[in-house]
């Protein structure tokens, strides 16, 4: 966990998603690192800026030099990498799957829940946080919104479409048929990285269970055809 973490906080700041650090060991860029990692680990409440500091190897008075609050500096770490997390690390392997697989809507709705649990497990300090942040946080849940609104909901709503069209699905909303699925998915990864983390997991017989739970639902009934 700790090294996807890392690799990600490097990549953010690598890329100039929210600041344009030429040197990844200067104050700023640590300071910046420092924040993000103790941001995932004990939120934003749960983070002192003398823990951000300590970590980053410098002093409370340099971190406010670089950034005028603890509250600023959260804005210019975890909300751009958020975007960028989602963006690398979940909608593009998502769009990608799904434009691999245009046939079977059962099939690929399997692969797609069973490479976002794989996903959340490998970065479990993430998904939490993010969860965290999205419940107690405005600004947080509106940024999620934009991004999913641009980058995630056109190519969700593509793949439901073409189940509907095959026949593989019911005629319901589109959102309706979000909904179910979103539930299921987020209820199951609840419970395995957050309420029973020791308990034992198959990620690919808990993504067969999830999908026929919610086949039950939108799925066409045979016996009525």
């Amino acid at each position: 966990m700790k090294k996807s973490l890392e690799k990600l906080v490097s990549q953010v700041i690598a890329t100039g998603k929210f600041e344009t650090f030429t040197d990844p060991s200067s104050p700023p860029a640590r300071i910046a690192r420092a924040a993000l990692e103790l941001f995932a680990e004990h939120s934003y409440e749960g983070t002192t800026t003398k823990a951000i500091a300590d970590r980053a190897r410098t002093t409370e008075r340099t971190l406010f030099k670089h950034f005028e609050s603890k509250d600023q500096l959260f804005a210019r770490t975890v909300f751009p990498a958020f975007l960028q997390a989602w963006t690398s690390t979940i909608a593009e392997p998502a769009a990608n799957l799904l434009e691999a697989r245009r046939g079977d809507f059962r099939k690929t709705l399997r692969a797609l829940l069973v490479n976002r649990i794989a996903i959340a497990v490998e970065h479990p300090a993430i998904v939490i946080m993010m969860w965290r942040e999205l419940l107690i946080r405005p600004a947080f849940r509106s940024a999620h919104r934009k991004v999913l609104a641009r980058r995630g909901k056109p190519i969700v709503e593509t793949f439901i479409a073409r189940g509907k069209s095959s026949g593989q699905i019911r005629e319901l909303p589109t959102e309706a048929i979000l909904r179910a699925i979103t539930a299921q998915l987020v209820g199951y990864l609840v419970m395995r990285l957050v309420l029973a983390p020791e308990q034992a997991w198959d990620t690919e017989a808990d993504a067969d269970q999830i999908l026929a739970l919610i086949m039950r639902g939108i799925g066409r009934d045979r016996r009525r055809r």
